[in-house]
């Protein structure tokens, strides 16, 4: 009894370890099926990463050759145009600048030469005005003085050319060879035309003295007249040269600030060489960062590939562990399911032996 007892105790002691070790088996089992599930999970969403970085990494390609191909344009045209509009833009401004000093200058020589003919026709107005003053002059004087002598002279003086004309046509009427006859023909021509001049001169004299006193009256307010407007004009003109002088001090501002405009188109040209080297070197800067970014980008990628390897060679070793596991739990089962078999062959026994036991007891009794 003590030895079936002690042996029941032993297949109870086992069966309860092996059902605790089936337990443990169980619980495992199902730690390793979430787990299963975890990496899954984990593998899914790092593929799914993948996938993204992927598309993000192409992405970056296409915008990268994009703006590289955007800025190759953007810069040629940049500086194409830059050294187009400064090339037109200095010439633009060379060119009105010329022609704004060509007019100026034409415009000043036009106005010194307007007012130089001006002032000469002024001038010249001024001495003939001069010129008759004093004729004018002579004139009154002669007007306001008149002289019965001269008269009486001038009269003289007919006379004796008449005579003399008449003594000059009596020769010529008496001379009958041609080369005397022909200086007296000359003699007695000139003799007519002095007292021609004469006849004037004395009707002159005689109508300068009856009229003598309107005409001096309105030669005086003509002249008076002419030099007041003679002056007006000399102080316009003065006024003219006055402003001409300030248009002089005018142009010479405006060459200066000409000048000043050619160091300051000089400078921004200057300073947009230095902005296209700089620019330049930017472009080169952007190159190397775009190539570190690519770098940078094929280690994430790099990465990426290593952990997933590194998950897919965990998963290979769980799947493996698994299978060893599940491989184990069949053992293991087959075992408790033979010492079950082996309990009850045992239980059976037991009971046979009872049985012949209690036999033997009674036949004994």
């Amino acid at each position: 009894i003590r030895d079936k007892e002690k042996r029941d105790m032993t297949h109870m002691a086992i069966i309860q370890m092996l059902q605790k070790e089936l337990s443990q088996l169980e619980s495992l089992h199902e730690d390793k099926s979430k787990g299963l599930e975890e990496i899954k999970k984990e593998f899914a969403r790092l593929e799914c990463n993948h996938r993204e970085t992927l598309e993000i990494v192409e992405e970056l390609k296409d915008e990268i050759k994009r703006c590289d191909s955007l800025q190759q344009v953007n810069t040629k045209s940049l500086n194409t145009n830059n050294h187009t509009n400064v090339s037109m833009t200095e010439d633009e401004l060379e060119e009105d600048e010329l022609l704004v000093i060509k007019m100026i200058e034409e415009k000043h020589e036009s106005s010194e030469e307007d007012n130089n003919e001006e002032i000469q026709e002024l001038q010249l107005k001024i001495e003939d005005l001069t010129a008759e003053i004093e004729a004018k002059s002579r004139v009154i004087i002669a007007l306001l003085c008149p002289s019965v002598d001269t008269i009486k002279r001038l009269e003289d003086e007919l006379q004796k050319a008449r005579e003399s004309y008449k003594i000059s046509v009596d020769e010529l009427n008496s001379i009958s060879e041609d080369s005397s006859q022909e200086d007296l023909a000359n003699r007695s021509k000139l003799l007519e035309e002095e007292m021609k001049n004469l006849e004037l001169k004395l009707l002159e004299a005689k109508t300068i003295q009856k009229n003598s006193t309107p005409m001096i009256q309105k030669t005086i307010e003509t002249l008076e007249a002419n030099i007041s407007t003679l002056q007006e004009e000399l102080s316009n003109k003065s006024e003219i040269i006055k402003n001409l002088r300030n248009e002089s001090e005018l142009i010479n501002e405006l060459k200066a600030e000409i000048e000043t405009l050619k160091s300051d188109i000089k400078d921004k040209y200057e300073l947009i060489e230095t902005l296209k080297i700089d620019l330049i070197e930017k472009g080169a800067i952007e190159q190397k960062i775009r190539e570190k970014e690519e770098e940078a980008n094929l280690l994430k990628l790099d990465i990426t590939k290593q952990e997933l390897k590194d998950v897919k060679d965990k998963e290979i070793f769980t799947l493996e562990r698994l299978r060893t596991l599940d491989e184990e739990e069949v053992k293991l089962k087959q075992e408790i399911q033979q010492l079950q078999n082996l309990e009850k062959e045992q239980t059976e026994r037991i009971n046979e032996l009872e049985i012949n036991l209690k036999r033997q007891n009674e036949l004994g009794n």
